[in-house]
């Protein structure tokens, strides 16, 4: 079996010994810190203001999931009680619900859970 190599004849190319992986050899450790060096890129730089605004973050990030997990039970339902009432209500030749409650005008498309919210005078609906 003959290699072909773009290298130069004098070259020799390093042999694995069979079952070892590749990059398994001594020179491929993890680097680790080094001690007593600081400095860009050496060590772990420490921001006080940063760090407030990472756990500030991080609050509010948790609040508004929470949020979300109660806004799509809250739609989830609302999407049940609007087919449950289908008879009711009514619904559009196409099969779209549409309820009015005060200025809001809830519709719901047929065969899909594509819910929106909104009120008459707003174009941009709440999904």
């Amino acid at each position: 079996m003959t290699i072909e190599s773009t290298q130069p004849n004098n070259v020799v190319p390093i042999k694995r010994r069979p079952g070892r992986p590749k990059g398994s050899g001594k020179n491929n450790k993890q680097s680790t810190e080094l001690p007593g060096i600081e400095g860009p890129g050496v060590g772990r730089v420490i921001i006080a203001s940063v760090d407030k605004l990472i756990a500030r973050y991080v609050t509010a990030r948790d609040e508004r999931m929470a949020k979300t997990k109660k806004e799509v039970e809250a739609k989830q339902n609302l999407i049940a009680e609007l087919r449950d009432n289908v008879k009711k209500i009514g619904a559009l030749p196409d099969g779209t619900i549409v309820y009015r409650h005060d200025d809001l005008v809830c519709t719901l498309k047929h065969g899909k859970d594509e819910l929106k919210v909104k009120t008459e005078e707003d174009d941009s609906g709440d999904e």
